[in-house]
């Protein structure tokens, strides 16, 4: 399972996460550490983290940095909404 990446049977309305399921969700680093030796880069799509809004975007910017103190190339797929 990629970084950030959501079953997708989650409700879509459930945007509000407290601090401990953005934690869970993101499993602090540890899908990085798991492909640190296999890959060159990673790439997260911001959506999965700006759903828990300003908890989901510290998880991003600290999943970044543990990306980037292992050596690894980082990407954010950013979208701009509709409407």
């Amino acid at each position: 399972m990629a970084a950030g990446q959501f079953n997708g049977n989650a409700r879509r309305d459930q945007r509000d996460g407290s601090r401990q399921d953005v934690d869970s969700r993101f499993n602090r680093g540890a899908q990085i550490d798991a492909v640190a030796d296999s890959v060159p880069a990673v790439k997260f799509q911001s959506a999965c983290f700006e759903r828990y809004r300003h908890d989901g975007v510290e998880a991003l910017y600290s999943l970044i940095e543990t990306a980037r103190d292992k050596g690894l190339e980082t990407k954010a797929a950013l979208f701009q909404g509709s409407g």
